[in-house]
């Protein structure tokens, strides 16, 4: 079926590379994977640097940029929706696309405004709430103003709220189907979104893993000198977003309690965001500067070496992991991932193993699991090979695009047999 057929498809989302987030690896990875089969594929995007391309190839995805105006967040909405209103309507006039695959709302809402794209089917693929996720990190970002700044910021955060979940709303009604990387996101977008969308238009599609590019190292202590790490020392290692619902301070103080039991222990952060500069006040005031390191972003070609490198990744979010592309790809490089009992993290651990799962988000439970582990599991490589097997037979990406495709015809047919 799908070696004779060739569909003509645009991803529709916010940001693209060079940008950083974990939907654009999910963009890149099904993008590419349909290119090779024959699909033709477009990745409609913003364009948030001056030197990026407005136009380019990228692995056989062809990537069209709309601009953006980054003065403020209502002047950045605003561009966003009518500049990729504008090139998704010049995209139509050159292409007959057979599919729109919405991920982020702000340039999908552009789309849906569209009245050239008005008759395209759609598809959207739903990571998480838009608008609880921006409460939260609004509420961070609050915190580090004082009195009537934090008060007047406090105001124009909660003037978006509604308009957010409004936009989000509207995606999912105006696509055929929408996918769901867990049954965790698939609660919230019924609790917390669409409580009347039909069953049959939603479908779960997890999320893949390139088990080619994360796989298990050669030589693990190797790759810990090569990254400048103690090889004799325990490693634990994370990679987030630096925003309160990862857990990261909690994480921070669980190394505390670590530390006191023992000291051969090495804990790496990776990642940038808001909380940055507080965590690493929180690690020099809990006396943990030598056992704790923040490494910023970590770039594609170096991510697998930390998976490697690692002998347990740590996921200590608190709140609205929908699904974590950094669990599966630490299983498929065979390191063992603990992580708290938080959104999708028990539907993925439970099937490998239910004592990978912390009791709770505190740190007292992660390091008493932490602990626990390190006295039973240290240097077990059977683990690591079912770590390894797992990731292969249930989150190689191949397998996941065939679901993708699957989807993406009945959609197609569905609409053909509509007309």
């Amino acid at each position: 079926m799908s070696e004779i057929r060739k569909l003509k498809i645009l991803m529709v989302t916010e940001s693209f590379f060079p940008s950083e987030g974990g939907s654009k690896t999910v963009i890149l990875e099904v993008g590419r994977r349909l290119a090779k089969r024959g699909h033709e594929v477009y990745v409609l995007t913003g364009r948030h640097l001056p030197d990026w391309a407005s136009q380019e190839d990228l692995e056989g995805i062809h990537v069209a940029r709309y601009s953006v105006n980054s003065t403020n967040g209502i002047y950045y909405y605003v561009s966003s929706i009518l500049n990729a209103r504008k090139t998704v309507e010049k995209l139509t006039k050159k292409n007959s696309f057979d599919l729109v695959h919405f991920h982020i709302i702000l340039p999908s809402i552009g789309v849906v405004l569209s009245r050239k794209a008005r008759t395209i089917p759609k598809i959207y693929t739903y990571y998480g709430s838009w608008c609880q996720e921006f409460k939260l990190e609004s509420q961070a970002r609050a915190s580090r103003y004082r009195n009537v700044k934090r008060d007047l910021y406090m105001a124009y955060a909660k003037s978006l709220y509604h308009p957010m979940r409004l936009m989000q709303k509207m995606v999912v009604r105006k696509s055929l189907k929408t996918i769901v990387l867990s049954e965790y996101s698939k609660g919230t977008l019924l609790r917390d979104l669409s409580p009347d969308i039909s069953p049959s238009r939603i479908t779960l599609i997890p999320g893949g893993v390139d088990t080619e590019r994360f796989k298990p190292p050669v030589d693990k202590f190797k790759i810990k000198r090569e990254l400048g790490l103690d090889p004799r020392k325990f490693t634990l290692f994370t990679v987030r977003r630096l925003v309160p619902r990862m857990g990261l301070e909690e994480l921070i103080h669980a190394m505390k309690i670590l530390v006191e039991h023992f000291e051969s222990v090495h804990l790496i952060i990776g990642g940038r965001g808001i909380l940055g500069n507080r965590l690493k006040t929180s690690v020099s005031s809990l006396g943990l500067k030598k056992y704790v390191t923040f490494t910023g972003y970590i770039d594609e070609e170096n991510l697998p070496l930390y998976y490697q490198a690692a002998d347990i990744f740590v996921l200590p979010t608190k709140d609205l992991e929908g699904f974590g592309l950094v669990t599966i790809e630490a299983l498929a490089c065979g390191t063992p991932v603990l992580a708290t009992p938080v959104g999708a993290n028990p539907e993925i651990l439970k099937e490998l193993d239910k004592n990978l799962l912390f009791t709770g988000a505190d740190a007292e439970s992660m390091a008493k699991c932490i602990l626990r582990f390190m006295s039973s599991h240290k240097g077990n490589n059977s683990l690591s090979e079912k770590c390894r097997k797992f990731a292969m037979q249930n989150y190689s990406w191949n397998k996941i695009v065939d679901r993708y495709e699957e989807t993406y015809f009945a959609v197609v047919d569905r609409r053909m047999v509509t007309n």
